[in-house]
């Protein structure tokens, strides 16, 4: 992954509020006006990245990253027919003070906030795809 810019502070309170007021689908077309940087799996297409988010923890930091479509792997991909035009790909990682963790990615077929303002993702039934042995460089 190559990210070339994060979303600032007012660009993610922005796409919060759209996703609050307007909805899932609103948010997403809001997302795909950016360009992040390129995200792409060894034998498999590219994406590119649409949001990126550091979030501080006490012993590092947990990493956001939404991708235009969504990434597989070669061997777990699915038909291309299997896959909604309107899906992101949702990338977690957690990593430590080193910047060495791990994570999972998903297909996103839309966004919610419960009433509680938790953040939610829906997905098609996809199961996450594991990341082991990430490693962030600057």
């Amino acid at each position: 992954m190559t990210i070339t810019e994060r979303t600032s502070e007012e660009e993610a309170a922005r796409l919060q509020k759209i996703l609050l007021e307007q909805g899932s689908d609103a948010a997403i077309a809001e997302l795909r006006k950016f360009d992040r940087g390129l995200a792409k799996i060894t034998g498999g297409p590219s994406s590119s990245i649409l949001h990126m988010r550091s979030h501080p923890g006490e012993n590092g930091a947990r990493v956001i990253i939404i991708t235009d479509a969504p990434l597989y792997f070669p061997e777990d991909a699915p038909s291309p027919s299997a896959v909604s035009k309107s899906s992101v790909g949702l990338i977690e990682l957690v990593v430590d003070h080193t910047g060495k963790g791990r994570g999972n990615m998903v297909e996103a077929a839309r966004v919610n906030v419960t009433a509680d303002g938790v953040f939610q993702v829906v997905t098609p039934g996809a199961t996450p795809i594991d990341l082991e042995n990430v490693q962030q460089k600057r």
